[in-house]
């Protein structure tokens, strides 16, 4: 993930690799909504009562966009809600919930 930054004084711009930090917030800016908040809920328990389940298959059980679900995977993930197994091509083709996702 990359970050966009201006350049002061120059009104140029460059493009730098963003920190961990960063990635959160901005996937948290993405899905700050109160129905992301359910779906980060709804999420977590579809992936617990069903292992090994696809993202293809939670996105209808959702009812969300197809393009919504990378960003709430990737805050699942940077919150270490779940973790992602993913192929030599970088596409997610395992999902687990860890320890330290919230229970209550």
């Amino acid at each position: 993930m990359f970050t966009v930054d201006e350049a002061p004084g120059t009104g140029s711009i460059y493009v730098r690799q963003s920190t961990q930090a960063e990635q959160l917030r901005q996937a948290f800016e993405r899905i700050n909504t109160v129905n992301s908040g359910i779906n980060v809920v709804k999420a977590l328990a579809i992936i617990l009562a069903n292992p090994g389940i696809s993202g293809n298959k939670i996105i209808p059980q959702l009812h969300i966009q197809r393009s919504s679900w990378p960003d709430l995977r990737d805050f699942l993930e940077m919150q270490h809600y779940i973790t992602c197994e993913r192929n030599d091509n970088g596409h997610v083709i395992r999902m687990s919930v860890t320890d330290t996702a919230p229970t209550g």
